[in-house]
């Protein structure tokens, strides 16, 4: 799949920020739940309605950080490494 090929070299060349825009979010979230199986990191998803999330598996969601800078401030900090799915987060 050459989406799929495509994100993982991006990844894999420790690209710090990747914009997507896209009308089919469900797509690319399962794109990015195989890439972290596939490089092996844990991929995330926030959204302010939902918080923060594990996509590859089925875990429970982080409350605590659903507020936009709250979110920047956890990664700030040193959240654990990880490919981050911001989604709707608009300027």
């Amino acid at each position: 799949m050459p989406d799929l090929h495509d994100l993982e070299l991006l990844l894999r060349s420790d690209t710090p920020l990747i914009l997507i825009e896209s009308l089919e979010e469900p797509r690319v979230i399962m794109l990015f739940a195989r890439l972290a199986l596939r490089i092996a990191q844990p991929a995330y998803r926030w959204s302010v309605t939902d918080g923060l999330k594990r996509i590859e598996f089925d875990t429970e969601t982080e409350h605590r950080l659903t507020e936009p800078t709250q979110m920047l401030r956890y990664l700030r900090a040193g959240a654990e490494p990880g490919v981050y799915l911001l989604l709707d987060f608009h300027p």
